[in-house]
C-alpha cells in the first residue's frame, strides 16, 4: 500500500524523496510517472527503478528525478547513496 499520502500532512518543510518501482515499463514512462509524483506530492526528487532491471548490470542500478525534472542514470550503489546524500545536503 501507498502510504505517501498519509505521510504528508507530517514531515512539514523536511526533504521529501519518493521512490517509483514500475514493471514492463519504458524508461520515458517511468521518468513520467515519477515527475507525475514529485508534482503530486511535492517531493524534492525520485528514486525510480525498473523492476526487470535493478539486478541486471547491463541497466543502470536505478534513475534520480529531480524537481526541475533532469534525470541521472545511477549505476551503482555508492552512487545511489551520493544522489540521495546530494539531495538531502541541498535542500
Amino acid at each position: 500500500p501507498k502510504h505517501i499520502a498519509e505521510l504528508m500532512p507530517l514531515v512539514g518543510n523536511c526533504t521529501k524523496i519518493g521512490f517509483k518501482l514500475e514493471s514492463n515499463v519504458k524508461e520515458d514512462f517511468l521518468i513520467e510517472r515519477s515527475i507525475n509524483q514529485i508534482s503530486r506530492y511535492n517531493l524534492d526528487a525520485v528514486i525510480a527503478n525498473i523492476k526487470e532491471q535493478i539486478h541486471d548490470s547491463n541497466y543502470p542500478r536505478a534513475r534520480i528525478i529531480h524537481k526541475d525534472g533532469s534525470v541521472k542514470k545511477l549505476k551503482d550503489y555508492k552512487e545511489l547513496c551520493v544522489a540521495i546524500e546530494s539531495v538531502i545536503l541541498s535542500s
